[in-house]
């Protein structure tokens, strides 16, 4: 039956393994050969989403927090540097990309996710913008460094609702809906993300949240945002058990959600897990047109190894479990 509607499906962001909410992991990420990286991604996407090959980019060097640095709020309009964009490569934009760092840091962290990007997807529009707080190459997304969990949960809140004005308004000025945009982020960027996902319905059709310390579980899940979680197993400073409960959770509120697991990486925005978030936006069918499609939910979860991120075929190849 799959087979027979297959043509039928392809009307997403994707194309095979549609189903709801998935669990993976694979081994020994960190042994990852960097041929692996040059991986064709040449899917057929009717919906405008251009797959193309990705290869190597230049390692990344993550900026420490300045334990030095002062908690008080600095203006967002004072010392904000523009954001940097990169345009489609030619024509308008068929895509919408944000692009969020991680706290103590500046669009330069993720250069790697932004990278893979272009390559996949040539058209798109791709925003990196600055935190709005601290200076420097040391920026964040919340007014306060070094909050407390209760106060954390209401930065992120606040940082989230800002962030989804400034989506909307990106959107605006390129004529871009929500279903055309993607949020990524890498730890704090990600909450960020999230929350902004959460708060505003339809912001997004998709959300790559990497190696993130959830402020708190959603009290809704976005219903028109596919959310993919990607997490380094071996993470300290966010670790995977969180953003368990969080996929668990998803699943309980009826929310779309993917979680892809990286054994062997820490906190860090990995080469295993870009390839991955690539992986998901160009194989996974979101739940919402899986259901207008079949007429009912996909409930199956799919459980599978990749040996070794070595694998050509889209996420979630594998045994499943019904």
């Amino acid at each position: 039956m799959r087979q027979d509607t297959e043509q039928s499906l392809r009307t997403a962001l994707c194309l095979t393994n549609p189903t709801g909410l998935q669990a993976g992991r694979w081994r020994d990420a960190t042994a990852v050969k960097e041929q692996s990286l040059r991986t064709a991604l040449c899917l057929t996407n009717p919906t405008g989403l251009q797959a193309g090959r990705w290869g190597d980019a230049a390692t990344v060097k993550w900026s420490q927090p300045d334990e030095s640095e002062p908690i008080t709020p600095r203006p967002m309009s004072e010392s904000r540097p523009d954001p940097l964009i990169i345009e489609p490569s030619a024509g308008a934009p068929a895509q919408l990309f944000v692009v969020l760092h991680g706290e103590s840091a500046a669009p330069e962290q993720v250069l790697e996710l932004v990278a893979a990007i272009r390559q996949a997807f040539p058209q798109a529009l791709i925003v990196q913008p600055h935190g709005p707080f601290g200076a420097g190459a040391a920026r964040r997304w919340i007014a306060r460094a070094h909050p407390d969990a209760e106060a954390y949960v209401g930065l992120v809140a606040d940082a989230g609702a800002a962030l989804a004005g400034e989506v909307r308004a990106w959107q605006r000025s390129r004529g871009l809906s929500g279903e055309q945009t993607a949020l990524a982020g890498f730890s704090e960027g990600a909450a960020v993300a999230l929350e902004a996902a959460c708060a505003d319905t339809g912001l997004a059709g998709r959300a790559l949240l990497f190696s993130t310390r959830f402020a708190t579980l959603p009290q809704a899940a976005p219903m028109l945002t596919t959310l993919h979680l990607l997490h380094g197993a071996a993470d300290r400073v966010a670790p995977v058990d969180q953003a368990r409960r969080v996929h668990g959770h998803l699943a309980e509120l009826g929310g779309d959600a993917t979680l892809d697991m990286a054994s062997g990486v820490g906190h860090e925005l990995h080469h295993a897990l870009i390839r991955q978030a690539i992986a998901r936006l160009q194989g996974y069918l979101p739940q919402r047109t899986w259901e207008a499609v079949m007429g009912a939910p996909d409930l199956r979860v799919d459980e599978y190894d990749a040996d070794d991120g070595a694998s050509d075929g889209p996420a979630g190849d594998g045994e499943t479990r019904h």
